[in-house]
């Protein structure tokens, strides 16, 4: 009989991971495919490890998750078209090449976006392609490895116009006055040429050195501070901000008191990505820097977060608006306008304590689905409006847009649009902190 699951505890109270290495111990071990989805497994055969090249293995980040760890190599392809359906139209990936989306969708940086449409068949958790399972070979085709004989050595052949050694043949002949003198003139030659090569600094190689700069370049203007240069002009690319004035990460304490378990993994936290470059830590970092701070308010309920030197950047989320909610709001330059670098605390974003209502329908804001320690380069105050006033021209106050029409991109709601009806642009989406108000928990949450 094929197994269901072997992430947690089977029956017999053996862990999940003995259950699959012994799976690939023996050839005829069946599982059920765990394809999700309504229609499930196209197939209708159990899953076998004998044939491996047909098997894709898939990791579920619910520890007790009773589903197979294994797909049908067909079902995975069917149901991964329907992940890339969704990263297509997902944030920063609808500006990615197929290509490009192919190749990130498992990886962090892509699997970040489409996380979502990856739920198990469990209920409780998401399917990850697993990139580190290197299926075992066959029984027998791993015998016949190894008991193959190894390659005989090649030896190498002696070319005809290797030089003599020396004392055999004619170079062993005394050489005449002319050969000598050649040869000390050369000798000296190889010297000289060697000194001159000792004294070159290594950057001053000819394949390495930067062009001379043309003498009508004007002169460049006097050098200023490091934050300054980097406040005026911040997609240059080039960051620099003084890492001792942020809070020292250890642990993630106040996270883990807060959270449920299910949001304990790094889709809902962003972590630190060892050996990349992250524009957006140095982005935050170099702008507070210029600002001389390392605290930054929450803007619901105006408790100061403090800005950790790695990921998680705050305990809580940021987000960039054109919108100045209040006057510690930090003002930075991006993509040619300027914008308000802002933040709410993690208690504001799952409702803990109180709730954040929006006036006019009582409905609950609800920030528990944005990952934490990160930003957001749109409003996310605005991202979802809940009723007609959200979307309501700030002059007119007719509906810049119909709220049947459906969800659009969480970015259209913080970008200028002109009103249909009396054609004044602005930000019509973004509403004042005026129009929320705060509950006590279970009173509206």
């Amino acid at each position: 009989m094929p197994h269901r699951g072997e992430r947690g505890r089977n029956r017999s109270g053996n862990a999940g991971g003995e259950a699959d290495r012994a799976g690939q111990e023996n050839n005829n071990h069946e599982f059920w495919c765990c394809v999700p989805g309504s229609s499930g497994c196209q197939l209708g055969s159990p899953v076998s490890l004998a044939n491996p090249e047909d098997v894709v293995k898939v990791v579920c980040n619910h520890d007790g998750c009773p589903e197979g760890p294994y797909m049908h190599k067909q079902c995975f392809e069917e149901w991964e078209e329907t992940v890339l359906t969704f990263l297509r139209s997902s944030g920063r990936a609808r500006s990615w090449s197929e290509k490009q989306r192919r190749q990130n969708l498992w990886t962090k940086k892509g699997y970040d976006l489409a996380y979502r449409a990856c739920a198990c068949k469990c209920g409780k958790g998401h399917l990850r392609k697993d990139l580190n399972w290197v299926p075992e070979k066959p029984t027998a085709e791993r015998a016949v490895v190894e008991n193959e004989p190894p390659a005989p050595r090649k030896q190498k052949k002696k070319k005809k116009n290797d030089k003599p050694d020396l004392g055999k043949g004619p170079l062993s002949q005394p050489p005449s006055a002319a050969v000598k003198a050649r040869n000390r003139h050369a000798s000296s030659s190889s010297t000289l040429s060697d000194t001159s090569l000792a004294s070159t600094p290594p950057n001053a190689a000819m394949d390495y050195a930067p062009s001379p700069s043309p003498p009508w370049e004007s002169t460049p203007s006097p050098r200023r501070s490091r934050t300054e240069s980097q406040s005026s002009d911040n997609n240059s690319g080039n960051y620099y901000y003084n890492a001792s004035m942020f809070t020292k990460r250890l642990d993630l304490s106040l996270l883990y008191s807060v959270l449920p378990p299910d949001k304990l993994n790094p889709i809902h936290i962003k972590m630190e990505d060892e050996g990349h470059a992250d524009d957006t830590r140095q982005f935050v970092l170099s702008n507070l820097t210029a600002y001389r701070v390392s605290t930054i308010p929450c803007v619901l309920c105006n408790t100061q977060l403090p800005v950790f030197d790695r990921y998680p950047l705050v305990d809580g989320t940021l987000f960039l608006t054109p919108q100045d909610y209040n006057a510690q709001s930090i003002r930075v330059f991006v993509s040619g306008r300027w914008l308000y670098l802002s933040a709410v605390c993690v208690h504001c974003l799952m409702g803990i304590q109180t709730c954040v209502v929006c006036k006019n329908c009582n409905s609950r804001w609800d920030g528990s689905s944005h990952q934490l320690g990160t930003m957001y380069t749109y409003d996310i105050l605005a991202a979802n409006p809940c009723c007609p006033h959200r979307v309501s021209c700030k002059a007119c106050g007719k509906p810049v847009r119909d709220p049947s029409e459906g969800t659009h991109f969480y970015s259209e709601y913080s970008t200028s649009i002109q009103c249909p009806h009396c054609g004044v642009p602005d930000y019509h989406f973004i509403k004042p902190l005026s129009t929320f108000k705060q509950v006590s928990e279970g009173l509206a949450c």
